[in-house]
Formats: structure tokens, C-alpha cells, sequence
């Protein structure tokens, strides 16, 4: 695979026939980086990975590519998808900003996602995920995810894991609340949550941080109890 610096930390690589999806990948993923403090990913590599279990090799090509970098054997810290749907980019945000709170990247087994309702760690995600964006695209990443508009329930309202469609698994879900404290986030100089962020790293990524007391350190209320969500399969 060939790699790219996405700023001083992070590689993003790609078979060498997808060069270009390195390219546009380590480009949009740099400011997700530049937010996380210092050393949080250092070493860590995005990669594409060939999925052996899930397709029929003829023998020889098994025995060619077993141990090769990206295959089964060798997987890389962050999967890296060949398609480059903007949803899939807005996942590799995502899986990104898991990734530095310590979160899965993945979705569990059958394909459900863990529930995040009513984490701090589960708001930096989304806020770290919408780094470099501008202000419409960054308060979509975190709209609710009802689909047609109408009434829906938490279950569906915090289920905003992109790519779905696009050879993504739902890896987490939220609680509405949380979607709201993001949106705040957003409304919030970025520096200054940067700023709060970083100083109080290791309490805000701690699992039994709430998403009150991420937004007290920022100086806003607390939201309150989070709404109860379950963990459900997405589909398409």
C-alpha cells in the first residue's frame, strides 16, 4: 500500500491502484487530526483490507495474500473503504474521532452499533468529526436521523452513522440529546472548545463522563437525562 501524511501523526494508505483515494482521504481527514491533542494517535494508520471470510478464494490467491499487508492477517488500525461516497468520508471522520476517544471503529457483532447515550466521550466524537467543515455540512453530520421527516423515535433520531448505503456498518448510536449538545458545540467558537477539549482530555473521554458534564466545562446547562435508545442493525 501506498501511504500519506494526514498531518504529523496520521497515515492514511491505500493499495497502490487507489493512490488517488489516499490522496482525498489524508486531504479531508487532516483537520479531524490537527483537533486531537498531541501523541492520542501517534502511530495510527488508515488501511484498505481485503475481507477473506466474506468471498470465495481460489486456493492459490488465498495462499498469494495471506500475511500481506491489509489482508485479514494484517489488518490496519482504521479500515479504510474503496469507495469514496461522501458518506464514506464522513464516516472515516467519524471512525477517526472514535478512534482517539478510544471507541470502537467497527460495528460489533451482527452489526450493531454501541450505544453512546448520554457520553461526553460519544459528543467529542461528533465534534472532532466535523473539524474542517463548513458550517452546512458540519450541522448535517450531526442532524437528527430521521430520514423522511416525520416523527421517529430516539432509536432512529440517534442514528446518524454515515454510509450505511455505502459499505458502512452503524458502529454508534446516540441519544437525541446528544445530537443537541453537538449542535451547541458547533454554535461554540471552536477555539474555545478546542481550548477545553484538550485541557481536560482524559475527563471527557472517560466512559463514565456525561454529555452534562462536557457542556458544564464549557459553561452551558445540562441537557438532562438522555433518552433511552436501543442497539439496532441498520439497513439500507
Amino acid at each position: 500500500q501506498v501511504c500519506r501524511d494526514a498531518g504529523p501523526e496520521l497515515k492514511v494508505c491505500a493499495y497502490e491502484s487507489y493512490g488517488r483515494v489516499a490522496d482525498l482521504m489524508a486531504e479531508d481527514l487532516t483537520p479531524v487530526a490537527a483537533a486531537v491533542p498531541p501523541g492520542v494517535l501517534s502511530g495510527v494508520a488508515f488501511g484498505q483490507g481485503f475481507e477473506q471470510r466474506s468471498v470465495k478464494l481460489q486456493s492459490e490467491v488465498a495462499d498469494q495474500i495471506a500475511g500481506q499487508a491489509g489482508s485479514e492477517t494484517s489488518a490496519p488500525d482504521l479500515l479504510l473503504r474503496f469507495n469514496l461516497h461522501p458518506e464514506n468520508v464522513a464516516a472515516a471522520r467519524m471512525r477517526l474521532g472514535a478512534r482517539a476517544v478510544g471507541l470502537p471503529t467497527e460495528s460489533g457483532e451482527g452489526r450493531r452499533p454501541l450505544i453512546v447515550a448520554g457520553q461526553s466521550r460519544g459528543v467529542v466524537v461528533l465534534w472532532l468529526a466535523t473539524r474542517g467543515l463548513g458550517t452546512k455540512q458540519a450541522r448535517q453530520m450531526v442532524a437528527d436521523g430521521s430520514t423522511d421527516g416525520g416523527p421517529a423515535g430516539p432509536t432512529i433520531t440517534g442514528s446518524i452513522w454515515p454510509g450505511i448505503c455505502h459499505d458502512e456498518g452503524s458502529v454508534l448510536v446516540w441519544a437525541p440529546k446528544d445530537l443537541v449538545a453537538a449542535r451547541m458545540l458547533l454554535n461554540t467558537p471552536s477555539a474555545k472548545v478546542r481550548a477545553v477539549i484538550h485541557e481536560h482530555w482524559d475527563a471527557v473521554i472517560d466512559p463514565a463522563a456525561t454529555t452534562d458534564d462536557l457542556l458544564e466545562l464549557l459553561g452551558f446547562g445540562g441537557l438532562g437525562e438522555p433518552e433511552i435508545v436501543q442497539s439496532q442493525a441498520a439497513s439500507c
